[in-house]
């Protein structure tokens, strides 16, 4: 079976029958759903969802990023990277934010605080490391 692939399920509805029968009203639109549902849904319906060795069980991407990070060296690299940045999240929380204390009311404005004070962290980094914008909206390197 490939990745991110389910194999055919025939039948897929007939797991139903048990667990409705007694639980539905039998004048309701779901017994008449239960009822009829090999008339409603054939599996000639349902062939179109499938390929040759199954349906898709998760979208393409995911099955493309779950095969990218079983490769070794983009394992090592995002395990060189992703501490740096969890260190540098961790820090605007605790040191600028306040910790688990919102300076503000609100998912939505906690949101943008958050944002704005990524964002004036990034600014700052930009100047320490003499990175600046430049009248033709480049960014350059200062010389010094």
């Amino acid at each position: 079976m490939a990745v991110g692939r389910t194999p055919m399920q025939p039948g897929l509805l007939s797991s139903t029958a048990g667990f409705c029968e007694g639980r539905l009203a039998p004048n309701s639109i779901y017994a008449v759903l239960h009822r009829e549902c090999r008339a409603l849904f054939p599996d000639e319906m349902l062939a179109d969802l499938f390929a040759e060795d199954g349906r898709r069980s998760v979208p393409p991407m995911t099955a493309q990023d779950r095969a990218r990070s079983a490769d070794p060296a983009w394992l090592a690299a995002y395990r060189a990277t992703r501490p740096k940045v969890e260190r540098k999240i961790a820090h605007l929380m605790r040191r600028r934010h306040g910790g688990r204390r919102a300076r503000v009311r609100g998912r939505a404005k906690v949101g943008a605080d958050f944002s704005l004070l990524a964002a004036a962290a990034n600014i700052a980094r930009l100047g320490v490391l003499g990175i600046m914008s430049t009248a033709s909206g480049n960014w350059v390197v200062a010389a010094g």
